[in-house]
């Protein structure tokens, strides 16, 4: 009886597989899988290498989303016809990635064949920018520290109108970063641009157009436009009141000072002139040369109630800016030697 079980037991489940009007099993519906596709930049220059990139899942009926790694996934460029794709395998979190130059404006998408359905990502458009150069950038930097700047914007591709385009003229105290617009302007006939003159510190400049919804960004040469920093120091005018015709004695000393560093130096073996101010116009009362510690001693005349004042009018090598001491006044008793 108890070896007879397993069989009728067989049978039982037999029969009940056979059963008429019961109800055949049915293959589990398959999972949807899902492709997307990411360009890193959406606007370049002609030959820039763009990253392409996106994430291959499966989603169960139940709604569990998984995902699909080691497969093949193939990217074309719709814009462009009879080249091959693209391939890149997806990795164990379903990602994958390539780079790839870009020439000319693309549309690409990703796809691949999964359990024999085909699967598309969404699209992902790459435009390439015609070029924008700047050049022929000049700078001068004059011993009263007035800048004035000039280049020129040329547009590539053939079209656009530089005229409707701005220009930033930025400066930065090191010419590596903290970069600010001090002025900005359109050019002028051929591209041509000019800013200036105006006052400003020395330091280092540059052009940048900011590009355009045709165009792509450009930035100019960086330009050091600077000079010493020039100041006079211990300056002396002995004596104040005096005869008409009798010399003053006038004494300091120049110092020039870097651009990034706050220590004065002694300016040696520099032209100074002493000047003053007398019958309605400015005269030179003496000239003469710093000596090897940057002193100064000169014996200046005196014609009139006059307004001094020792003036460094800068290097013929155009590296350093112009000084002035304060003006000091100088009495004088007698008749005036001047109208």
């Amino acid at each position: 009886m108890r070896r007879s079980l397993p069989v009728l037991t067989t049978a039982v489940a037999c029969g009940i597989g056979v059963l008429p009007g019961a109800p055949a099993r049915a293959a589990a519906p398959p999972a949807t899988a899902t492709l997307t596709l990411f360009a890193d930049q959406p606007s370049v220059t002609a030959g820039t290498r763009v990253r392409l990139s996106g994430v291959l899942r499966s989603t169960t009926p139940g709604g569990v989303v998984f995902p699909v790694a080691g497969e093949t996934v193939e990217i074309d460029d719709l814009a462009t016809a009879g080249q091959d794709g693209i391939e890149a395998v997806t990795r164990t979190d379903g990602s994958y990635a390539v780079t790839t130059p870009v020439r000319e404006s693309a549309v690409f998408q990703a796809g691949l064949v999964l359990d024999g359905e085909e699967v598309r990502s969404s699209r992902a458009r790459v435009r390439v920018l015609a070029r924008a150069v700047l050049h022929d950038f000049k700078v001068a930097y004059s011993p009263a520290r007035k800048v004035k700047a000039s280049g020129r914007l040329t547009l590539g591709a053939g079209d656009g109108d530089p005229a409707a385009m701005s220009v930033a003229l930025q400066y930065s105290p090191d010419g590596r970063r903290k970069w600010r617009t001090v002025t900005s302007g359109r050019p002028g006939r051929q591209g041509a641009l000019r800013f200036g003159p105006f006052t400003h510190a020395p330091g280092w400049w540059r052009l940048r157009f900011a590009g355009g919804e045709r165009f792509a960004p450009s930035v100019s040469a960086v330009r050091k436009a600077w000079r010493w920093k020039t100041s006079f120091g211990g300056v002396s005018f002995t004596p104040r009141r005096l005869k008409v015709g009798k010399k003053i004695t006038v004494t300091g000393v120049l110092y020039r000072t870097g651009p990034k560093s706050p220590k004065r130096r002694p300016y040696p073996r520099q032209k100074l002139a002493v000047i003053f101010f007398c019958a309605g116009s400015w005269r030179i009362a003496a000239t003469g040369r710093t000596d090897a510690e940057g002193r100064f001693r000169f014996k200046a005349g005196t014609w009139c109630d006059a307004r001094y004042q020792v003036v460094f009018d800068g290097t013929a090598q155009g590296d350093t800016l112009r000084a002035y001491s304060k003006p000091v006044e100088i009495n004088t008793t007698g008749r005036p030697a001047l109208p």
